[in-house]
């Protein structure tokens, strides 16, 4: 049993680490965006 729940642990900081680099991605995308577009105007 504790083998199991020390996989599930491994399992959930895995799928956290990849969501918060999805996340990251995201937002430096929007990040560049708003720059391509502010320096459209200018």
């Amino acid at each position: 049993m504790e083998r199991f729940l020390q996989k599930k642990k491994q399992d959930f900081i895995g799928g956290l680490a990849l969501n918060f680099w999805g996340f990251l991605k995201t937002l430096f995308g929007i990040f560049r965006l708003f720059n391509v577009k502010s320096r459209q105007r200018k």
